[in-house]
C-alpha cells in the first residue's frame, strides 16, 4: 500500500488485511523497487512451499527409524533433509549460509540438484564430487555456502560422506557417547577435491545423532555431550529417547542464534 496516511490507526486496520508492506509517501523509486523485489521472492519462497512434500517426523529406514526434530520440519531456513528413494535408504542432511527465506529459496535450488542427481541412480560415493563441481561452475547457489552430509546403513555399519558439516555422533547400549570424525572440506572450493567414505560398526551402538551447528550455537555449547547430560540414564533407553533430547536441549525463541535440526537414528 502506497498512501499519504500514516495514523496509527490506519496501520493497525491495513495490517489486519494482512497488507504486505505500507509505505508513506514520498517514496523514492529505488525504494519502492525494493518493496516490490523482498514481496515478489517471498511469493516465490512461499510457491515452493505449498508444493514441496511436508517432511514427516519419522521416516523408515528398513532396520531403522529415523526420528527428525527443528527446521527442517517447519521450514523456516536454511536445514534441509532428503531421504532418497534410493536401495540403501540415505538420509540427506544439509544446512545452507544465513537464515530465513532466502536460505530456504536457496536449500531449493541444492534439493532439485541432489533429487536430479539421484534420480539418475548416480553412486553415493559420487553425489558430493557432482555437486561440488557444479558449486564451483557456479552453476547454482552462486551467493551462499552449503554444508551437506549423506548418510546410510548397510550391513550394520554406519557409512558417511560429508561436505564441512558436523560430523555425527553415535550412543553406545552403555550410555557412552562418541563423537566420530570424518569431515571433509566445503562445498564449491575446489573442483579437485575427492570426498571420501567413512563408516563405523554398529554392533555397540543404541542412537546415531545427526544435527546441524545451529544445535549446538543455540546453547552455546561446543559438544555434544552438554546436551546429553540433560538426560537420565533411563533416558537414554527409553523409547521416548529421541523426543526427550530434544526436548532438553531447546532454548527460549529469544535465545536463538541459527536453525536448528536433528535427526536420531535408532533400530525398531
Amino acid at each position: 500500500m502506497l498512501t499519504g496516511d500514516d495514523s496509527d490507526e490506519l496501520i493497525k486496520r491495513i495490517n489486519l488485511l494482512g497488507v504486505d508492506d505500507y509505505l508513506v509517501k514520498p517514496v523514492t523509486k529505488t525504494r519502492l523497487l525494493q518493496s516490490i523485489e523482498r514481496i515478489v521472492h517471498r511469493f516465490s519462497a512461499l510457491k515452493y512451499l505449498i508444493n514441496e512434500e511436508r517432511m514427516q517426523t519419522q521416516r523408515s529406514l528398513t532396520d531403522h527409524t529415523a526420528y527428525n526434530f527443528g527446521s527442517i520440519i517447519s521450514q523456516n531456513g536454511g536445514d534441509f533433509c532428503l531421504y532418497p528413494h534410493q536401495p540403501q535408504k540415505p538420509v540427506i542432511l544439509g544446512d545452507m549460509m544465513g537464515h530465513g527465506i532466502t536460505a530456504l529459496k536457496e536449500s531449493f535450488a541444492i534439493k532439485g540438484f541432489l533429487s536430479g542427481c539421484l534420480a539418475t541412480e548416480i553412486p553415493l560415493q559420487n553425489v558430493l564430487s557432482t555437486l561440488n563441481t557444479a558449486l564451483c561452475e557456479q552453476r547454482l547457489c552462486k551467493s551462499s555456502l552449503v554444508t551437506l552430509l549423506i548418510t546410510f546403513i548397510e550391513n550394520n555399519t554406519f557409512h558417511w560422506f560429508n561436505a564441512g558439516h558436523p560430523a555425527p555422533c553415535v550412543i553406545t547400549k552403555k550410555g557412552q557417547l562418541k563423537q566420530l570424525t570424518g569431515t571433509d572440506p566445503l562445498l564449491g572450493l575446489s573442483d579437485e577435491h575427492h570426498y571420501s567414505h567413512y563408516q563405523y560398526d554398529l554392533s555397540d551402538v543404541e542412537h546415531i545423532l545427526l544435527f546441524t551447528d545451529g544445535w549446538l550455537d543455540n546453547q552455546h555449547f561446543n559438544e555434544v555431550g552438554q546436551h546429553i547430560a540433560n538426560l537420565t540414564a533411563e533416558d537414554l533407553h527409553s523409547e521416548q529417547f529421541a523426543y526427550k533430547l530434544w526436548q532438553s536441549s531447546q532454548v527460549k525463541l529469544s535465545d536463538e542464534v541459527d536453525d536448528a535440526s536433528l535427526i536420531v537414528i535408532n533400530k525398531h
